[in-house]
């Protein structure tokens, strides 16, 4: 997969040290719930392993930076979840919402369950890219988060297939129109 020079692979066992060292990351961790802390080699290589029967994990790559991240949606809590980090050289450029955009596409193509998601309360970034992709506000829950050794209050988010596809047609007839308007009337 790949849009605006954003590439979205599988995770490969060579993946393991760059996994550990970036998400370890204290601006990273802070705002994860799932990964252990500290954060250890075997467990990027357990990570790596657990996706490889999973259709929807990637690793970010950007043509200009290499690796970034990662994206994914899996089964937690028997829904479907979108989970992602991202180092922070790249934050604010708006990665996440390409990479996770591409992810659901993907996603979408094949299932028609509703996706969950959700952020650490204070987490701005994650807020808005969770809110640029259509996903809505469904409830409030608390989570232990490993980085912080304590629970955190999450705002629980959904987005049905439904909405994506109005979302993607609407984005695209967008696209459409501005291009059209942009070459002028026919001479």
């Amino acid at each position: 997969m790949n849009q605006n020079a954003i590439s979205l692979r599988a995770p490969l066992p060579q993946d393991a040290q760059w996994i550990a060292t970036h998400i370890a990351h204290d601006k990273v961790q802070v705002m994860l719930t799932a990964p252990p802390h500290p954060y250890r080699i075997e467990h990027a290589h357990a990570w790596i392993e657990r996706q490889k029967d999973e259709k929807h994990s990637f690793i970010i790559e950007l043509a200009h930076h290499g690796r970034a991240g990662t994206v994914t949606i899996g089964t937690r809590q028997g829904a479907p979840e979108l989970g992602y980090w991202l180092q922070p050289e790249v934050w604010g450029q708006g990665v996440m919402t390409r990479a996770a955009s591409m992810a659901l596409d993907h996603y979408f193509q094949i299932n028609r369950t509703t996706v969950v998601s959700g952020y650490i309360l204070g987490n701005t970034g994650s807020a808005a890219v969770l809110g640029k992709l259509g996903f809505r506000n469904t409830h409030h829950a608390q989570r232990y988060c490993n980085y912080r050794s304590a629970e955190v209050e999450l705002q629980r988010m959904e987005l049905s297939a439904t909405t994506w596809q109005c979302l993607r047609q609407r984005s695209h007839s967008s696209i459409a129109s501005a291009s059209a308007s942009e070459t002028g009337p026919d001479t």
